[in-house]
């Protein structure tokens, strides 16, 4: 009996420390994972406010430029009205007989 108490008692003499160890490495992984995780949410992030800030400035451009396409469409729209005008009073003064 002494004999067996004394093979369990070596035995868990050397179990301890390396549970101890294993525990230490596993917590060891895990924080270096958890430290990965948060690195790599705060680069998301960053990125997100790059393409938000991308997004915004390329929506301002596209507002701008509907802008000056509208202001080009009603330019070129009277125009047209005004060529049109020219070309119907051209052609009512040609339809008068001439002397």
């Amino acid at each position: 009996y002494i004999l067996l108490n004394l093979a369990f008692s070596t035995q868990a003499a050397y179990t301890g420390p390396v549970l101890l160890l294993a525990g230490n490495r596993q917590s060891q992984k895990d924080r270096l994972t958890l430290e990965h995780a948060a690195h790599e949410a705060d680069k998301a992030d960053r990125q997100n406010v790059q393409i938000l800030s991308a997004i915004k400035q390329n929506t301002t451009l596209t507002e701008n430029n509907t802008e000056v396409t509208i202001t080009i469409l009603q330019h070129v729209e009277t125009l047209v009205q005004e060529h049109i005008a020219e070309m119907v009073g051209a052609g009512k003064r040609r339809k008068t007989p001439r002397p």
